[in-house]
């Protein structure tokens, strides 16, 4: 081989029925197998291969800040994640009216209103979410069974 050549060697495996149609092909075309390979490849491939490094600590910061902000979503809605809110008499589960008073939202304020309403429990419209909570709970301590 001399040092001046630009081509290379390659081996490739092709279906024999195509590496046969292909001979006949370059041969009646006159050129050699390689030169119909060549220029079917020229024809295919694009003028440019433009090929960018991805830069995946981007990707992974980005992943983070979205597990972050999922996560604080989880505890800011953490009542909804609660499925047993009742305990085995019926009564509001302690964890899930800590978590309505964390999450601070017209929905866990309409849930609360709606237990204190079950229970019986004399509150306002403009009674603030803790003592609602804590009227709740002494509600629950007069009554202990609660079966709604």
């Amino acid at each position: 081989m001399t040092g001046n050549t630009t081509t290379q060697r390659t081996t490739i495996f092709l279906n024999s029925q195509i590496a046969t149609q292909a001979k006949a092909q370059a041969i009646v075309e006159g050129i050699t197998l390689t030169k119909l390979i060549e220029i079917a490849l020229i024809d295919y491939l694009p003028r440019e291969t433009i090929i960018k490094k991805a830069d995946f600590r981007d990707n992974i910061d980005q992943q983070k800040n979205e597990l972050k902000d999922k996560n604080e979503l989880w505890k800011k809605n953490k009542s909804i994640n609660i499925k047993n809110w009742r305990n085995e008499h019926g009564q509001p589960n302690l964890e899930f009216l800590q978590s309505l008073s964390e999450e601070e939202s017209p929905r866990s304020l309409e849930k609360l209103r709606a237990i204190a309403e079950d229970l019986n429990v004399n509150y306002s419209k403009h009674t603030p979410i803790d003592e609602l909570i804590q009227k709740i709970i002494e509600s629950v301590k007069k009554n202990p069974i609660v079966t709604s």
